[in-house]
């Protein structure tokens, strides 16, 4: 039988892949977890014109990190755990914690920061804040992480469906396989950022 096959040119990574060098005690890859409660009443900057967002009376960004240990010997590491959270290159507000760290073990560190008036995420306008973790013993910063964080109300309802800062929200959506033509699975940020457009245009 004569055999033919489809598919796309070239080969490549899915993503970006980088090699992260930390000291043994750490935050853990993935270890940062971040979420919000918004309370208040939520308004919208502009009630004419939805892409110049929304903001809520209050929120409170309840944040944890585990902090890794690799050492394999030795006593316990006392160590610092400060959340900063900044809006653009202003800091907001921040927390920190003492927490203790045994040889081969992960320890959590938890904490609330409280904002005034946050910018909530939304379809028109997804604003983002920026949320920095440092670990801090021996005399310095033992590490550092960033992760991007965004404040929002949701709320599934059995007869109104799905809510998104209180304004009802219809899903739609294509499969978005992970080649594109011409490229491969090596596909440039150009062309992610040209699928999540089209996704956004249809609503």
């Amino acid at each position: 039988l004569f055999r033919s096959g489809w598919s796309y040119e070239g080969a490549g990574l899915y993503r970006h892949v980088r090699l992260v060098a930390t000291s043994r005690l750490h935050v853990a890859f993935g270890g940062v977890y971040c979420t919000s409660n918004i309370t208040g009443t939520i308004q919208a900057h502009d009630d004419n014109d939805p892409t110049k967002g929304l903001y809520a009376d209050t929120a409170s960004v309840l944040v944890s990190a585990e902090i890794a240990n690799e050492e394999t010997s030795g006593g316990a590491a006392d160590v610092t755990v400060e959340f900063r959270l900044y809006n653009g290159d202003m800091l907001l507000v921040s927390e920190s914690a003492s927490i203790s760290v045994d040889p081969g073990q992960v320890t959590v560190s938890n904490s609330t920061l409280d904002v005034t008036k946050p910018e909530l995420w939304s379809l028109p306008r997804p604003y983002l804040y920026r949320l920095e973790t440092l670990v801090f013993g021996f005399g310095g910063v033992i590490d550092s992480v960033n992760t991007t964080v965004g404040m929002r109300l949701t709320h599934w309802d059995p007869n109104r469906g799905y809510s998104l800062n209180n304004v009802r929200v219809l899903w739609r959506g294509f499969s978005s396989i992970n080649n594109f033509a011409g490229v491969g699975t090596g596909i440039p940020d150009r062309l992610q950022l040209f699928r999540v457009q089209m996704l956004r245009s249809v609503g």
